[in-house]
């Protein structure tokens, strides 16, 4: 076959050859817009994501605050009076007004868009508070309470709350650009008194 006759065969396969390019162009531009809509989506996710975690992150930091200093207040006063004195003095319902944890239950739909070294401590900490919350009424003085609660009922939850909660802080932090906290919030009563109620009282 001459190339003349190749030319003149290649004619008559103009239309397919072109309708295979077209397809082609088409299924590049396809996978292409795929690609970068993807990445559009991929960070919108990383944005919503980051702002979930710095709104836990603003409302454990309130929280481990009143923690800390609830948790100071019981130790301190158990230090004082050890496990032979009174119940928690009544008025300390009044002194610690545990804020309710508003942002975790708005964001409980979106909690599960963070990583796991963020959500699985982030979560935990929610727990132990909402076990300080619960136990916080019965170690307070009630003459009409049967039985009583142990310090380490409020103290246990509320220590485990703040130190585990601690590397899902320090990830958040990491990854908004935020300057880590220089030190921890203060809990040296409250673990002095911790340490000493198991001491009298083992397991």
């Amino acid at each position: 076959m001459t190339i003349i006759d190749f030319l003149q065969e290649l004619k008559g396969w103009q239309p397919l050859i072109g309708t295979v390019l077209g397809f082609g162009a088409l299924t590049w531009g396809a996978l292409y817009n795929y690609r970068l809509g993807r990445n559009r989506d991929d960070a919108i996710r990383k944005k919503e994501e980051l702002a979930v975690a710095l709104a836990l992150y603003s409302e454990i930091d309130l929280i481990s605050k009143e923690l800390a200093s609830l948790a100071n207040a019981v130790g301190g006063w158990y230090l004082r009076h050890g496990p032979s004195g009174d119940n928690v003095p009544a008025h300390f319902s009044e002194s610690f007004m545990l804020p309710e944890p508003t942002l975790f239950k708005a964001l409980a739909s979106k909690i599960g868009m963070l990583s796991p070294e963020v959500l699985l401590p982030v979560t935990r900490f929610y727990g132990y508070y909402g076990e300080t919350v619960g136990h916080f009424p019965h170690i307070l003085d009630d003459e009409d309470r049967a039985i009583n609660y142990g310090v380490e009922w409020v103290l246990g939850p509320a220590i485990s709350a703040i130190d585990e909660v601690q590397p899902a802080l320090r990830e958040i932090e990491r990854i908004a650009g935020i300057l880590p906290r220089e030190s921890l919030p203060d809990l040296a009563k409250a673990r002095k008194a911790k340490k000493l109620e198991e001491d009298i009282r083992p397991d």
